[in-house]
């Protein structure tokens, strides 16, 4: 579209500017239309002002109903294109702000120049920039429409060249996905005997009382690997899985489907008999295509596509998966990845957990079998697991010699510990333990590391150089003492390090059997810290009677006035600032915590009394803060807490009304002395 400035303004344009308000957002319009295109020329207010009939259009912009266009010029140059030059940004741009703020803009034109624009675009009785505007949003909205169809038909396009699925594929995902996840029923009748269905066979029977709930067992039918579920322990089990299936196209690239896999399972009631429904949900979610050596050239993903709302075959925001892990179908494997040279000296399916229903890294391993040879070592070492886990983390994990020819150089480990971890078919976990126990020229069997690894202890850590034991000597015992006071190890290792901290304070030597391999640790430890608290509590006691005398001086006072009781109470005075720390110490409350309390004390601001129990007047009960007319400032219990609240509530507004009546009974006293004293010298004074 091209144009000269052919439009020049009328008088009765120039008139209407004329006689309008002046404003920054009146246009001025003309149009006409030739071959098909509208051009509509734009005059600013002030222009019109100044130059009249002679005026050059600031603007000019031309719409192309047949080719769906449109494009317009400010003062020669090109505007912007797409959504920004629809008319109504068109004409925003052509004022000096931001065009994304300018609104209430006004448009000027003639009877005939209205017609004109009506006439183009076949509309009814609506202003022309409405006209102009709806015609263009529908014209975007078909483009962007056109855009989609475009975008939609490529990716159908590429859906179709994947490869179907096999046909055991339902089979594999009911017998090997959830191999790690089936569940074997039981019901315990009487105190001995269960029975129980299993989930893998199917068998039925009874046995004497062996399952307990949520704990991994065998079937006792065929073997295979349950976990126990008690039928009234739980309604529901759900349980999913991300798996990955390799295939290859027509074109022979090979491309990965992945889904992600759901196992339902719910308790009903049939027959007068309780059953268990199970169905699998399998969703697909994503879909790759790659290139050489596993390089991924393009994915996909199933979701929402925003702006048509359709749920669909999207390209994919990113080319990496986040889910990692999956589990890999293994049946074609070698024949859809045999082909790699990374892979050629390897047991494939053992570096995939084949059939075994264990989520792998599986991108991961193929990539970093790329001059990865120690894994080829590995595995004719028999250390499968090991070789697994070296393949998902690469030959640069910190723990690897990278440079290593052998298993015992890749690995940091001797001969000994290599057989140990082929026997135990450990992996990185196990190693790093034994690595650490050659580093401290240690020894320990094979039992043991296990134990560690079951509950992720680190045997070098185990207070070894503190107290001189070895290393198997200290697990045995670490064993034997988990056992005794059913601790968990987190917390028996911290007691066990304090109790040789305590010992050590006392002069014991801690490398003495008798102190270190003490079968009654956690007993001497209790004694020992009751021990040190009530050391430092005396210590306490001590500093804060020495800085607060008055609390003490004043303690016969104060329990006169203080002194009550009530039914089964008794309220008394605290009689040293000792007291109050005492207090607070049993009470674990904020009393004692700060000098808050004993300088108020101490300047007879405020007083601690202490409520108890006639039965029982040296369990600290309830603590109070009270004024010296009895109001009471604070009540607390234990912990902040507080207890038989009613009660005590009842009795310390009859204590407040007490206190108040001594102190009235007190300072009658006070007048009566005073005034018998001011007579006295009366008398003497008159001889």
């Amino acid at each position: 579209m091209t144009g000269d400035y052919v439009h020049k303004p009328s008088e009765e344009l120039v008139e209407l500017a004329r006689q309008a308000a002046v404003r920054t957002k009146n246009f001025y319009l003309a149009t006409s239309i030739e071959g098909g295109v509208l051009s509509i020329s734009i005059w600013k207010q002030l222009t019109l002002l100044h130059g009249g009939i002679l005026a050059k259009p600031d603007g000019v912009y031309w719409i192309d109903r047949g080719r769906k266009t449109w494009r317009g010029y400010w003062n020669g140059h090109q505007g912007p294109k797409r959504s920004r030059a629809m008319f109504s940004n068109y004409l925003c741009i052509g004022l000096d702000d931001d065009w994304r703020y300018c609104r209430d803009i006004s448009i000027c034109m003639s009877k005939e120049e209205k017609d004109t624009v009506r006439k183009f675009f076949a509309g009814g009785p609506d202003l022309p920039d409405t006209l102009i505007t709806k015609w263009q949003e529908k014209v975007m909205a078909e483009k962007r429409q056109e855009s989609f169809d475009r975008k939609f038909s490529r990716i159908d396009g590429v859906m179709e060249s994947f490869p179907p699925l096999p046909d055991d594929w339902d089979d594999w995902l009911r017998d090997t996905v959830f191999a790690q996840s089936r569940y074997i029923f039981y019901r315990t009748e009487g105190k001995k005997s269960q029975t129980y269905r299993c989930e893998v066979c199917g068998q039925t029977g009874k046995v004497e009382k062996q399952f307990r709930h949520n704990e991994v067992s065998k079937c006792p039918a065929c073997g295979a690997r349950v976990i126990a579920k008690g039928w009234k322990r739980q309604k529901y089990i759900d349980s999913s899985h991300d798996v990955v299936i390799y295939l290859k196209n027509a074109e022979g690239r090979l491309c990965a489907r992945k889904f992600w896999v759901k196992k339902t399972m719910r308790q009903k009631r049939a027959l007068l008999e309780d059953i268990w429904e199970s169905a699998i949900t399998c969703h697909e979610n994503r879909r790759e295509i790659f290139g050489a050596n596993m390089v991924r050239a393009d994915a996909y993903e199933m979701g929402t596509h925003i702006p048509t709302g359709a749920y669909r075959w999207l390209d994919a925001d990113s080319k990496y998966d986040w889910r990692s892990t999956r589990i890999v179908y293994e049946k074609n494997l070698t024949d859809m990845l045999g082909d790699l040279p990374q892979v050629a000296n390897v047991d494939l399916l053992d570096l995939f957990a084949a059939g075994q229903g264990i989520e792998v890294r599986h991108e991961k391993i193929i990539t970093n079998l790329i001059g990865f040879a120690q894994v080829e070592y590995l595995q004719k070492q028999g250390l499968m697991r090991m070789a697994r886990e070296a393949a998902e983390m690469g030959k640069g994990y910190w723990l690897f010699d990278k440079d290593g020819q052998t298993a015992e150089e890749f690995l940091h480990l001797d001969r000994k510990h290599v057989d140990m971890l082929k026997k135990m078919d450990g992996g990185v976990n196990e190693m790093h333990i034994m690595q650490n126990i050659i580093r401290v020229n240690g020894n320990l069997d094979e039992d043991s590391i296990r134990w560690c690894m079951s509950i992720g202890a680190d045997p070098t850590h185990m207070m070894t150089e503190k107290t001189g034991m070895s290393l198997q000597r200290m697990v045995n015992y670490t064993r034997k003492q988990l056992k005794l006071t059913g601790m968990k190890y987190k917390d028996w290792i911290q007691m066990y390090g304090d109790y040789l901290s305590m010992a050590q304070k006392r002069g014991m030597d801690i490398h003495d059997d008798i102190v270190c391999h003490n079968s009654q640790m956690r007993r001497f430890h209790d004694m020992y810290a009751a021990d040190d608290a009530q050391r430092e509590l005396a210590g306490e006691i001590r500093k804060k009677d020495k800085r607060f005398k008055k609390i003490s001086k004043d303690a016969k006072k104060n329990n006169e006035h203080f002194g009550y009781e009530k039914n089964e109470y008794v309220i008394t005075s605290a009689s040293s600032a000792g007291d109050i720390v005492k207090e607070g110490r049993r009470q674990h409350h904020c009393v004692a915590a700060s000098d808050n309390y004993f300088k108020k004390m101490n300047d007879r601001e405020t007083f601690i009394c202490f409520l108890r129990k006639k039965d029982n007047p040296e369990t600290p009960y309830y603590t109070l803060e009270v004024k010296w007319n009895g109001h009471v400032e604070q009540a607390y219990g234990a912990y902040d807490r507080k207890p038989d609240w009613s009660k005590v509530e009842k009795l310390l507004r009859s204590f407040t009304s007490e206190i108040k009546k001594r102190c009235q009974e007190e300072e009658a006293r006070k007048r009566t002395v005073v005034g018998q004293e001011a007579y006295a010298r009366l008398l003497i004074a008159a001889g």
